[in-house]
């Protein structure tokens, strides 16, 4: 190149940059958000994504439970499975489940949640665990009640070796000290159904003594996509081999589809909104780029035919543009790769501890060279594709701001004649001028007003009240949960609870009911009068009122092909009863299949019917 090429370029691209400099800055802020986000989209993506089937795999963990009364199994359940070709595996181990137990938090509030007990003098047909614990064995022979805790109690929770970890059960403490941690994949969290422990044989059977043992019958599915199918075979074929006067009901199941979605959905809707939020940016980019070009050319006009005229090329010319918008893709990206690398760690800590496992800090170098290497080429291939229209302009055309020998274009709007709105022409005359300009204007910020009212919307699901997530969870929630015995009034105690100002609201119900219909056992929530729930709203049809009717999920109703204003014939124990569909809601237990009942109708199937809880 004439004129000493490409540094020539590079002197003038610098010049440019130092020339408009808040621009540029603001540029290289929004090049630098760009690459923080899609790299951390990317590492989100690729490192939690299938983080929990890995697990699975490594720790060789069995995929679907289901928990029965001990009392109620038999050995021949398990040979259903085993005779099922879709079955590849079946195991069985004892446990307890505490149903609906609270764990006294160190901040000194209480959640709640189910608990599941695992002796630990017996193997663990369940996955090959590992159980990390600090303590020498003379340290561990002193403690009383030792228990191991699943990752998530002490990465979320903030326990650690040696603290004491309190269950309460039906108004009974239940005090425990925490000798070690352990990766598990199904019941590693609440939200997965339950919390797996392990205690030690003394414990455990004074548990089993107090509330009865269950056996979890385990089984892996050669195509997970028949996990529900074969449950629902294995439930029909179980009941009926059930012994005369005893129904098989399965107290809790556990499905890897459910937990394995409930475990990623929500670190995958992150890293897809932090995707979006990149390709707002791109636009925006692109935008500004094309529009810093186009003014640039058009203001820098008769400079560019000089520097033609003494031995430019427009080659050179565009380089110097390319070269501009390329040093700050390359200062905007190395930030943006610096600040993904502060945050994906913690991304990444976040997803670990939601699926209960023990966090491992991982740089992936080749995904951030990847994102940078191809933001750095976007927005060079932005600014090449607008800069080589200076090709367009020869020095003599350049002198004449662009205007060529003959101009043959019609003049809409003529000015010269116009005696009235002289404003409002020219300004349509300009817009009209600059279309492609304005039209990509236009749909910038149409984007960026649908990802604010897409940040607001999610703000209102999400934020602080989680209202939205609350309402999609299809039962009530409540800060204090009481037991009722057979001996109190719930009605009369909801009214004395509900003289107290700092009690804002009661709601009356009983704890979970299992229900047959057909092949499927199905969770039934029970409440008095669905005009006092807050969480529970029927987007089709209307609440159970009379002692006939009922209110079902979408999900189930999809699953039956029922619909409004249909019958469905439900049995427990034995007694059976038809209820008319009244109303469709939705629901995030039990695999979204709930059913809703009125005090009155749960007692054509269950005659001694009593709510048993106060949720305050």
């Amino acid at each position: 190149m004439k004129w000493g090429g490409s540094v020539n370029s590079l002197r003038m691209a610098r010049f440019n940059i130092r020339k408009h400099k808040s621009a540029s800055i603001s540029l290289a802020i929004l090049i630098c958000l760009c690459q923080l986000f899609a790299s951390v989209a990317v590492h989100n993506l690729k490192d939690n994504s299938a983080l929990f089937a890995n697990k699975v795999k490594e720790m060789k963990a069995i995929e679907n439970y289901s928990f029965i009364e001990s009392g109620l199994y038999k050995n021949e359940y398990e040979d259903i499975l085993k005779k099922d070709g879709r079955v590849k595996r079946v195991v069985t181990q004892d446990a307890i489940l505490l149903w609906q137990n609270t764990i006294g938090l160190k901040d000194g509030k209480e959640y709640m949640c189910n608990s599941v007990f695992i002796n630990g003098a017996e193997e663990n047909h369940l996955e090959n665990i590992s159980l990390s614990c600090d303590l020498s064995e003379e340290e561990l022979a002193l403690v009383e009640h030792p228990i191991y805790a699943p990752y998530v109690i002490k990465e979320y929770y903030g326990f650690n070796v040696g603290d004491d970890f309190n269950i309460n059960y039906h108004q009974k403490d239940f005090t425990f000290t925490i000798v070690g941690f352990y990766e598990t994949t199904i019941l590693a969290t609440g939200n997965m159904g339950a919390i797996k422990y392990i205690i030690s044989p003394e414990d455990y059977d004074q548990f089993a003594s107090q509330y009865g043992e269950y056996k979890i019958l385990g089984y892996d599915a050669i195509d997970k996509r028949d996990c529900e199918a074969i449950l629902g075979d294995f439930t029909k074929q179980a009941r009926q081999m059930a012994d005369t006067g005893k129904s098989f009901n399965i107290t809790l199941g556990i499905s890897y589809n459910m937990v394995s979605s409930v475990a990623s959905m929500f670190l995958v809707l992150l890293a897809y909104l932090l995707l979006l939020f990149a390709v707002i940016l791109v636009i925006t980019i692109f935008v500004m780029i094309r529009h810093r070009i186009s003014n640039n050319i058009e203001e820098q006009m008769t400079n560019i035919g000089v520097m033609e005229a003494i031995g430019y090329t427009s080659k050179q010319i565009t380089w110097m543009y390319i070269l501009e918008y390329s040093i700050l893709a390359i200062v905007g990206g190395i930030l943006g790769t610096i600040g993904g690398e502060c945050l994906a760690p913690m991304l990444n800590h976040f997803g670990f501890m939601m699926l209960g496992l023990k966090s491992q800090d991982r740089i992936a170098f080749e995904i951030d060279g990847v994102m940078l290497v191809s933001v750095i080429a976007l927005v060079s291939l932005i600014s090449f594709s607008q800069a080589r229209k200076v090709k367009k302009y020869p020095p003599v055309v350049a002198f004449r701001k662009g205007i060529g020998n003959h101009h043959f274009k019609h003049n809409y709007l003529a000015l010269e004649q116009t005696k009235y709105l002289f404003q409002v022409r020219l300004a349509i005359k300009r817009a009209l001028g600059s279309i492609k300009q304005n039209i990509i204007i236009a749909v910038c910020v149409c984007v960026a007003t649908f990802a604010m009212m897409f940040s607001v919307i999610l703000y209102g699901c999400c934020g602080e009240k989680q209202n939205g997530i609350k309402k999609m969870t299809g039962f009530e929630m409540s800060d204090i949960t009481i037991d009722i015995t057979h001996s109190i009034s719930g009605e009369k105690l909801k009214k004395e609870l509900l003289k107290r100002p700092e009690v804002r609201k009661v709601n009356l119900t009983h704890t979970y009911i299992n229900v047959a219909l057909g092949d499927l056992d199905v969770l039934a929530m029970v409440y008095p009068d669905y005009k006092e729930v807050e969480n529970i709203n029927f987007y089709e049809g209307r609440m159970p009122i009379y002692d006939n009717e009922i209110g079902i999920t979408g999900a189930l109703a999809k699953n039956l092909g029922k619909e409004i204003g249909e019958y469905i014939e439900l049995q427990y124990g034995d007694y059976c009863g038809t209820y008319l569909i009244t109303g469709i809601t939705q629901s995030m237990i039990n695999n979204g299949t709930t059913l809703y009942f009125t005090e009155e109708s749960v007692k054509m199937i269950n005659p001694s019917y009593q709510s048993n809880e106060l949720g305050v």
